[in-house]
């Protein structure tokens, strides 16, 4: 599969992402390893340019940027990266992503792969806090050594001792960063990465400088608009809002307005694929339906359920 080719808004955030991080690499390589601060220089360097954040609207590469910017500083840098997912249903689609786009970085499985001599530049680990970063000790398999492999902490350590820098990328799951935790608590003392890229579709300010405040790192942000997106064909130009009320207000607690809701986007949905079809147009349209994270004995009056919905649109032939 040949590598999707990057739009110029892209290649000019690649650009600047490589520059800054790989001005903290040079950076970290002119330290003296003899001297008694070494490592509190390391730091240094580190807190003012080891830190990048991608905020970018969904839909306008932001693995692509991220995995872009990896892949041209192992080329030139000694590197191994662990690339934290926001759950596990993301680790197959990353890494096949990986795999499609990005021929100089090499998926490594942290579960079954962990030899240090088979290490090398441009090595990514994919992974979730929840696999390494767990209070109980007999849930931290990857902690553990096992007669033929270290165990993650030993398997870091021993890059470093082989000279590999490490870096980490942060997608999204920096929201859920707090001083306190496990997850926390193995970036700062395990990881203690070179470089450390978080990505982003939502950016929240607080999240931002609660996860810098923490960890002593401040992150040069690159920002890509929603306009960029558009403007590459990477998004639509515009959505349409549909808002549904009642026309008097005393029959509100009459209408379920969530299904209402559902209901009228299902028959919308058909509808559109009805006049592909009469069009000849062989394009199914997608109908996302998003509903809160809940289950029926934490929702709230205003929630509806997955199972709920799912039984709506069911009710509607799908």
């Amino acid at each position: 599969m040949a590598r999707t080719p990057l739009k110029k808004f892209q290649e000019i955030a690649v650009g600047n992402a490589f520059k800054v991080l790989e001005g903290c690499l040079a950076n970290l390589a002119r330290i003296p390893s003899n001297l008694a601060d070494t490592e509190a220089r390391r730091l240094q360097v580190i807190a003012r340019q080891g830190g990048l954040l991608f905020e970018a609207p969904t839909g306008t590469g932001k693995t692509l940027m991220a995995g872009e910017t990896a892949e041209q500083l192992s080329l030139k840098h000694k590197l191994i990266w662990f690339w934290f997912a926001p759950f596990d249903g993301l680790i197959s689609q990353s890494a096949s992503t990986f795999r499609d786009e990005f021929p100089n970085l090499r998926v490594r499985d942290l579960a079954k792969d962990r030899a240090p001599e088979h290490l090398a530049s441009g090595d990514v680990f994919l992974t979730t806090w929840a696999s390494v970063a767990v209070a109980v000790a007999t849930s931290r398999k990857l902690r553990q050594d096992t007669e033929d492999m270290p165990s993650v902490d030993d398997l870091i350590e021993k890059a470093r001792e082989a000279g590999f820098r490490i870096g980490v990328v942060v997608d999204e799951a920096h929201h859920s960063f707090r001083k306190e935790t496990q997850a926390m608590a193995f970036y700062r003392n395990i990881l203690k990465p070179d470089l450390t890229i978080l990505v982003t579709a939502t950016p929240d300010d607080r999240d931002v400088k609660d996860f810098e405040e923490a960890i002593g790192l401040k992150t040069q942000h690159i920002s890509i608009s929603r306009k960029q997106g558009v403007g590459a064909g990477l998004l639509k130009k515009g959505v349409k809002v549909a808002v549904f009320r009642a026309k008097n207000i005393k029959d509100e607690p009459l209408i379920d307005f969530r299904r209402t809701a559902v209901v009228q986007g299902v028959k919308q949905h058909l509808a559109i694929k009805d006049a592909y079809e009469k069009a000849g147009i062989n394009l199914t349209p997608l109908l996302l339906v998003q509903v809160e994270n809940t289950t029926k004995d934490k929702a709230s009056k205003d929630a509806a359920t997955p199972e709920l919905v799912q039984a709506w649109i069911t009710s509607m032939g799908i």
